[in-house]
């Protein structure tokens, strides 16, 4: 980097080489640094003169979202992706299921804003400002497509986590990487080019006009589901899968035999919910006996025994 004495020149230097960093086909547009620090006399020591100009060498550590210049650290710098088109009239319909107050809005009720029906290019679900749900609007997906499968997305399942970081009440950190992208939804239900009917999962978001899902995270719709119910099923019944086959299973598997081990009994809170309907379902499928535990408003948890004949 060039430095010329002059701090805001090469801090404004070094967020250029983390907009060049960003994958987004588009402009990026810095929205937050969590930590700015200069060590002047630090910095004087990095100084090399080449060809009659003062530089300074800048690291970039991606693993601690980190950049360094001599005496200058910018660490923790967040962006918002700009699209190239933005459509104002928007529809959001949600399909309807217990409502609860948040930031004014019904949860399982509608909340829409018409959206135009001819459209020539993909377009997804973003907000434009975090904190904000009634900021929720469709904008063109300049993201290009990655050699998966494309489907056409006839429903895509909004979770909670989804809520959370639309309304602002999720720590970045505990979500991943690639918490900052601006995007919403895992699962999804739509047709193939070919025609299939599949379902599937996808870490950029599955609410857009239309996904590049991997092969290994999509699975064939069931001739007797309709596409609404296949779109509440892949995220739920994979992470039932990995608990019970990677968590529950090895730990048991180191005490006991595996004959033995289908005997074992299961205690699964939150039964009521996807997750834990999933995890009954395939808990009993592997012959454990199942206890279950589920929430009614304004009362406290009671419990429930399953066995394979019910």
């Amino acid at each position: 980097m060039l430095w010329n004495n002059n701090w805001v020149t090469l801090i404004d230097g070094l967020l250029q080489v983390n907009v060049l960093r960003q994958r987004h086909v588009g402009v990026s547009q810095p929205t937050e640094i969590r930590n700015l620090s200069i060590n002047v006399s630090e910095h004087e020591k990095h100084i090399t003169n080449i060809d009659g100009k003062n530089v300074v060498q800048a690291r970039v550590f991606k693993q601690y979202e980190t950049t360094t210049c001599g005496g200058v650290t910018l660490q923790g710098v967040t962006f918002h992706h700009l699209p190239h088109l933005t459509e104002k009239t928007v529809t959001l319909n949600f399909l309807p299921g217990v409502k609860s107050e948040l930031n004014s809005a019904l949860l399982g009720s509608n909340c829409h804003t018409p959206l135009p029906q001819k459209l020539n290019y993909n377009f997804k679900l973003e907000t434009s400002k975090i904190g904000n749900i009634h900021s929720l609007q469709w904008m063109q997906d300049s993201q290009h497509f990655s050699s998966g499968i494309e489907v056409k997305v006839h429903y895509a399942s909004i979770s909670r986590l989804d809520v959370e970081k639309a309304i602002g009440m999720v720590n970045k950190a505990a979500i991943g990487t690639d918490s900052d992208e601006n995007h919403f939804g895992f699962d999804f239900s739509g047709v193939t080019k070919s025609g299939e009917r599949v379902m599937g999962i996808v870490v950029d978001g599955s609410c857009k006009r239309t996904v590049s899902a991997r092969p290994d995270l999509l699975w064939p719709i069931p001739d007797h589901w309709e596409f609404e119910e296949a779109a509440t099923v892949p995220m739920a019944y994979m992470t039932a899968f990995y608990c019970l086959n990677s968590c529950v299973t090895s730990l048991t598997r180191g005490r006991i035999g595996v004959e033995t081990m289908k005997s074992d009994n299961i205690l699964i809170h939150g039964g009521a919910g996807a997750l834990g309907q999933a995890l009954i379902s395939m808990g009993l499928a592997m012959g454990y006996q199942v206890f279950t535990t589920f929430y009614l408003h304004n009362v406290c948890y009671d419990e429930i025994k399953f066995n394979n004949e019910c």
